[in-house]
This record gives C-alpha cells, sequence and structure tokens, in this order.
C-alpha cells in the first residue's frame, strides 16, 4: 500500500519517497536505459561468438543476425506479456541444466577424470590459490607463450584487497537483473519469498560452480586453443 503496488524499480522509488515531479523515477530509467544497453550489447557479442566458432562465418554479421534475435524476444513478450516471459525462462532453464550436465560429464571423461583436471590446474602457479592470480606469460601479439605443446604461465600474482572488494561490488548489480526481478514479480504472497531464496541460491551454486569447473576442465582438454582472454571465452563452445 505504502509504494501504491508498484511493479517497477523506478516506480517503486517514485512511490516509495512520495515524489510528485517524478525526478527520481526519470533518473531510474536513464539508469536503466544506459546501463542495460551495455548488458544487451554483451548478449549481442555472445550470440556473435558462438554463431562465428559453430559455423566459421565473420563475427560481425554473426553478431548482428543475432541481433536480430531480439526482435522475436520483443514480440512474444508484447503477444504473451509475463507468462509468455516466465514459461520462456523455464524452458531455458531446462536447456541449461542438460548442457551443463552433459558437457561437464563428457568433457571430463575426456580429460582423464577430476583428478586429472586438478591436478593441471595445481601446476599453474596460483591458479588454484585463494588470494592467487594466474598469470599467463603474453607474446608480442598477446596471445600466451605456448612451449612443448603447452602454455606458459609466470609467478602467482596477489589477488588483492581492492580486486576482492571490485569483485564483491560487482555482485551488487545482480539485484537489479531482469532475471531476478522477473522472479519478485512472479511472487504470490509473502510466504513465497523464504523458499524461492533457497532455491535461488541453490541453483545459483550449482550452475555458477559448474560453469567454472567445466573452464577449468578446458584448460586440460584444450589447453592451447584459445590463448587471448578474449578468445578463452569460447572454450564452452569449443567443448561443446
Amino acid at each position: 500500500v505504502r509504494v501504491n503496488n508498484s511493479i517497477t524499480l523506478p516506480e517503486f522509488f517514485s512511490n516509495r519517497f512520495h515524489e510528485k515531479q517524478k525526478t527520481i523515477m526519470l533518473i531510474s530509467a536513464i539508469f536503466i536505459l544506459v546501463f542495460f544497453t551495455v548488458y544487451a550489447a554483451s548478449c549481442f557479442v555472445t550470440c556473435g561468438k558462438l554463431f562465428s566458432t559453430l559455423f566459421d562465418l565473420p563475427y560481425v554479421q554473426m553478431m548482428l543476425i543475432g541481433a536480430l534475435f531480439a526482435v522475436f524476444v520483443l514480440i512474444y513478450t508484447l503477444l504473451g506479456g509475463f507468462l509468455a516471459e516466465s514459461a520462456s525462462d523455464f524452458m531455458q532453464a531446462i536447456v541449461m541444466v542438460i548442457a551443463l550436465a552433459v558437457i561437464v560429464t563428457i568433457s571430463t571423461v575426456r580429460a582423464g577424470g577430476i583428478g586429472a583436471v586438478l591436478d593441471n590446474a595445481g601446476e599453474i602457479p596460483g591458479f588454484l590459490e585463494f588470494f592467487g592470480l594466474a598469470t599467463p606469460v603474453l607474446g608480442e601479439n598477446g596471445q600466451q607463450v605456448v612451449e612443448a605443446g603447452k602454455p606458459l604461465f609466470g609467478a602467482a600474482a596477489d589477488y588483492g584487497i581492492l580486486s576482492v572488494f571490485s569483485m564483491l561490488a560487482w555482485g551488487l548489480g545482480y539485484f537489479g537483473m531482469p532475471q531476478v526481478l522477473l522472479r519478485f514479480m512472479a511472487i504470490r504472497k509473502e510466504e513465497e519469498l523464504g523458499r524461492s531464496r533457497r532455491i535461488a541460491m541453490i541453483w545459483v551454486l550449482i550452475s555458477l560452480g559448474v560453469a567454472v569447473f567445466i573452464g577449468i576442465v578446458g584448460r586440460q582438454v584444450f589447453p592451447v586453443a584459445h590463448l587471448t582472454k578474449s578468445a578463452s571465452e569460447n572454450i564452452f563452445i569449443t567443448l561443446a
């Protein structure tokens, strides 16, 4: 009642402080527009890398084609509303679960088992240290130097306190992510919040943990496939 059953965040802040000129609503909307433009752009980049790797076609053209999918998202959201978005998210989650489970299982077997994967990661200075950071040896072209079929690493660097707080601050933005806000919008009564929180935390721990482990497995299976920081993002596609 206090916030007049607000649906969006700008509307919530505006009603919460009882503003008449809607200044807070405007500022909030501008922030969302700017940062979600960057967020959406990163999705298009991902589509470009995916299709470019799969079909061996120019990256920019594949990115533009991937951007066309946004039109279909807009259409089915306008036609189906909240139910269409919820159903789409559910189907995407099923695909993600199957893909993560299949890729991590087959790749681990291909790598020689979990023991071989962890042994390989342990040989990289700083890679498995809590406050350590692996430092690849880079050549003049920005690619990691390879010697005797293995990528070279220098001495471990310190993962300083500034880096720790920087990564923690990154997590603050997660509260405004559309896939998170959608879950709150779907709550029918306050009693469901506790159960939703537990389900969400379990899912995030499992999905992100498996995703990180896939990257570690990729180091064992394809050690010299992606030798730049940008190219390394394709390891999941390569493993698939």
